[in-house]
């Protein structure tokens, strides 16, 4: 795409200099061609010469209105395009932090695939388990986390109207399949938005409705996949 650019007060003035020129040598030129002429048809006298000049500053102003209007739409197609870019540069950039952070979440549950259950399968934490603090740990970071995602989506809904829904969905379903992430932010509730806590009600309800934990996989449902029993 090419890019915007914008016209110079300096070029609108030469551009202006040059019509009101060439409207002069016009008139001057056809002043000059009807004094020559010397036909019955034209009696060339001052009235004649008054109403040439009228029409021919008329055509002269209706030609710089239209110049005009033509050099301010181009000016606000300039301004629209420039805003157009400035907006994708910041959507570019939020998006690529978004997007770290998101990696962030999937590398620490490869690095630490024992705390998975707790958050995925809907296994409960008990006083003596050992994982006790790296959970409540893991659960204040995924809270602060998804905060960071529904604060934005209220603020910006705009910039995230493409990835509003599977945000959504998403920290819904952390919420159904994890019980801890529930409890950690009903016990401290005060440290997030009532964004949150609303899509925490609704990841509730879908665990009450039977959703509890990530389905398993299921070859069967994968086109092409092999039975357990067919493979060599």
């Amino acid at each position: 795409m090419n890019q915007p650019f914008s016209i110079s007060l300096f070029n609108v003035f030469l551009m202006m200099l040059i019509i009101a020129l060439s409207i002069g040598l016009s008139i001057a030129g056809m002043v000059i061609l009807l004094r020559k002429r010397k036909t019955q048809a034209i009696k060339f006298d001052p009235i004649h010469i008054s109403e040439l000049i009228k029409l021919i500053v008329s055509v002269a102003s209706f030609i710089t209105v239209c110049i005009t209007l033509i050099l301010l739409v181009n000016q606000n197609i300039t301004i629209v395009l420039q805003t157009k870019y400035s907006w994708q540069s910041v959507e570019s950039n939020v998006f690529g932090i978004v997007t770290n952070q998101t990696l962030a979440e999937d590398q620490m549950f490869v690095n630490s695939s024992e705390i998975r259950p707790y958050f995925y399968y809907g296994k409960l934490l008990t006083d003596n388990d050992p994982l006790s603090e790296k959970v409540k740990a893991t659960a204040e970071y995924l809270l602060d986390y998804f905060d960071s995602q529904a604060t934005q989506i209220k603020k910006f809904p705009n910039l995230w109207r493409s990835e509003k829904d599977a945000w959504e969905a998403n920290i819904i379903d952390q919420f159904a399949w994890s019980p801890v992430l529930c409890w950690y932010l009903e016990t401290n509730k005060n440290w997030w938005s009532d964004e949150l806590m609303a899509l925490k009600e609704r990841g509730e309800q879908k665990r009450q409705a039977g959703f509890r934990r990530q389905p398993p996989f299921d070859a069967s449902k994968i086109k092409g996949a092999l039975q357990p029993q067919n493979v060599p």
